[in-house]
Order: C-alpha cells, then structure tokens, then sequence
C-alpha cells in the first residue's frame, strides 16, 4: 500500500506506513535528510606521486577551501585531507566567514590531449 501524507498545519504527517518499498523509501529519504543537515560534501582529488629516489607519496586537494595535503598511502591522505577541510570550516566558522561548497553539476574534469616535440618522447615519465 502506499503511504497516505496530508498536510498538518506545515508538517506532512504519514498517516499510514507500511513495509511496502514505497513506505520504506519515502521513510529513508526523509531521515537521511534529517541526518545529512551537517554534512557537505567536497571535491577531492588524489594523485600518486613517484620521487627520484622511487619512494612514493599520495598528494590531495580541495580546490574549493584550498586545502592540501599528502600521506603514505589512500587510506592515509584522505584521513588527512578531511582533518584538513574539517579545519577549514572550523576556521571560517570561528571568523564568521561564508562556507564555500562544491556544486558537482558546475565542476567538469577532463583530460585534455596535446601534441610534444619529437624531443620529447624520451623525457616523459613513466
């Protein structure tokens, strides 16, 4: 059966709820609005990086705060970089400042192919 709303003053009331799917989906859409409140979400990009000495080290950053920072392995770097966009908002927060957030639909990441000199074939890195 699906669920009947009506409208109490401003407040949708469910007034009957079952454990049919729509029940059970129109329910979990409504506490995970509640939940995620306090949540944002932000861009994060993560890159390997190779020094000369062959060790290797993850770097990652949030364009949008400007916050960067690196560690060992994935695992790490993005414990840190969280701790890092964390501390970000604790900042601008503490300043009274606005919060930046990403709009996913306005970001677009791509490669781009270009053409080297010949001279270069021998230089890129593996």
């Amino acid at each position: 059966m699906i669920p009947n709303f009506y409208l109490s003053g401003v407040a949708i009331v469910l007034r009957t709820y079952d454990k049919t799917p729509w029940g059970e989906i129109m329910y979990n859409i409504a506490m995970a609005k509640k939940v995620r409140k306090n949540v944002l979400n932000y861009r994060v990009i993560i890159e390997k990086e190779r020094y000369d000495d062959g060790s290797i080290v993850y770097s990652a950053s949030c364009p949008t705060l400007g916050v960067f920072d690196y560690g060992d392995s994935i695992e790490e770097v993005q414990t840190s970089i969280k701790d890092g966009i964390e501390s970000a908002i604790e900042f601008l927060t503490e300043q009274g400042r606005e919060i930046p957030t990403d709009i996913p639909e306005e970001s677009i990441v791509t490669f781009t192919e270009v053409k080297i000199p010949p001279k270069s074939v021998n230089l890129i890195a593996a």
